[in-house]
């Protein structure tokens, strides 16, 4: 695996941490951050698909196939967000 790949793994998982923060966010509806949480989601949206166009640009076919799951489940997540 690349040192790019890894690089990519490593901003993977802190959009991940950051998903996780906004569905701990949502479950408790404080309806005063709800711009707040529209802004970071939207900066998230952005993140995610810069994300997924470099893994596309810099990966093999063999590890676009591991990571192609890992993206469709975060892909989904967010969109359980909006």
């Amino acid at each position: 695996m690349s040192s790019n790949i890894t690089t990519l793994n490593r901003k993977k998982g802190n959009i991940k941490a950051q998903i996780t923060k906004l569905n701990n966010w949502k479950e408790t509806n404080d309806p005063s951050d709800i711009a707040a949480h529209l802004t970071v989601l939207e900066k998230l949206q952005k993140k995610f698909d810069d994300l997924k166009t470099e893994y596309f640009e810099s990966a093999t076919d063999e590890e676009i196939l591991e990571i192609e799951i890992s993206l469709a489940e975060m892909d989904s997540d967010i969109q359980d967000l909006e």
